[in-house]
């Protein structure tokens, strides 16, 4: 579910500061469409998190990590990622 609306949440907080930032409201239209497009979509810096080879289990991890040599990310968490319980 998240993965599904991380372009959503992206696009949203993209087009709210991009909105905000502008002293004069502005409108999505045909000829600012382009303007728009660049600067909701996310960069190669951004998008850097999914070059990441992330491991579905904690096991798998570890035995990773203890061949490289290189620290573990255990993300928990308890309810829904977007507080919609």
């Amino acid at each position: 579910m998240l993965t599904r609306m991380t372009p959503v949440l992206v696009a949203f907080l993209a087009f709210s500061s991009f909105a905000f930032s502008q002293e004069s409201e502005q409108f999505l239209d045909a000829k600012n469409r382009d303007e728009w497009r660049t600067h909701i979509q996310a960069d190669a810096k951004e998008s850097a998190w999914k070059s990441i080879d992330w491991k579905p289990d904690l096991a798998s991890g570890i035995a990773d990590a203890a061949k490289s040599g290189k620290p573990i990310l255990l993300w928990t968490m308890n309810g829904h990622p977007l507080g919609c319980t």
